[in-house]
């Protein structure tokens, strides 16, 4: 489980016991809907899906490649993730990335040269 994911969970398990604890005596429904409350707004998590009509002779494989690289190329999601989005393995996708001119690392001609510089 991503370690956020799994620090809001325990965050929102204690939100509920607080609240528990500070409605003992009131009505159930009552704490229920704090508990609810703070919960949502402790994780404030949408899932969206985004349906987007392909429009002329766009690949909607090719679609996902395109966007899984760029999501990758920003930093948003991991190598796995990005191959997972993009229905290939994590070797296909390092091809695709290729294709595209998009680095598999994050390292920037700065970072090398202070390697190299250290040595």
């Amino acid at each position: 489980m991503n370690p956020e994911v799994k620090n809001w969970l325990e965050q929102a398990k204690h939100e509920t016991e607080v609240a528990e604890h500070n409605l003992s005596g009131v009505a159930l429904d009552a704490a229920a809907f704090y508990s609810e409350n703070l919960v949502n707004t402790k994780l404030d998590i949408k899932i969206k899906k985004l349906e987007v009509p392909l429009i002329g002779d766009l690949d909607e494989k090719e679609v996902l490649i395109a966007l899984a690289a760029e999501l990758y190329r920003e930093g948003k999601i991991t190598l796995k993730q990005a191959a997972d989005t993009a229905n290939l393995t994590i070797w296909d996708f390092l091809y695709e990335l290729g294709k595209r001119k998009i680095s598999y690392t994050n390292i920037t001609i700065g970072d090398l040269q202070e390697e190299l510089d250290k040595i």
